[in-house]
């Protein structure tokens, strides 16, 4: 339950730097979309998404560690292999 509120709070605080990145994240993660179709909801590239799309997980990534190390490195993890 803590990992999920933890997300959660990540994700508000990215809509507070980003709200596009945050966007994104929720499209893509949450509402099962495909980089191509977010893309082209957005008018930009595939190659514009996969950008915005690293710079969400390093931000949240970032900003996840410093609230639970534990398991923010367990998401890095999960995500090295992509």
């Amino acid at each position: 339950f803590d990992e999920i509120l933890m997300v959660h709070q990540g994700l508000d605080q990215l809509t507070s730097f980003d709200p596009k990145l945050a966007e994104i994240v929720e499209m893509i993660f949450f509402g099962g979309l495909s980089i191509a179709t977010v893309a082209e909801l957005h008018g930009v590239s595939e190659k514009t998404i996969d950008r915005k799309l690293d710079l969400a997980r390093r931000w949240l990534r970032k900003n996840l560690s410093q609230s639970c190390p534990r398991a923010a490195a367990a998401h890095a993890l999960a995500n090295d292999h992509r």
